[in-house]
């Protein structure tokens, strides 16, 4: 299970942020295992220093997993790449 390597696409963008991003859009629960996301992020940017990819995390959130992933945020150092929106628009999207 995993990537054995990165596809690269070259895609016009129409997105309002000024940098490249990986997207979650979803619940924010422990079901869905973000803990690995973010660890796995963070390996990433490790692995690849000049690579300057952030991580967004689009969902409603439950207050106490959202403080969880939060405190990990900061044990990993991430907190200028990993930005948590709780609710956007399909439009926004």
């Amino acid at each position: 299970m995993g990537i054995d390597h990165l596809l690269s696409i070259n895609i016009k963008s129409t997105s309002p942020l000024p940098y490249q991003y990986f997207l979650y859009v979803g619940v924010v629960k422990p079901l869905k295992n973000l803990e690995k996301l973010i660890q796995i992020y963070d390996q990433f940017l490790k692995q690849s220093p000049n690579k300057k990819i952030k991580l967004v995390i689009i969902g409603k959130a439950q207050s106490n997993y959202k403080n969880s992933l939060l405190q990990l945020i900061n044990l990993l150092k991430q907190e200028q790449n990993i930005i948590f929106k709780d609710v956007v628009t399909d439009a926004e999207l």
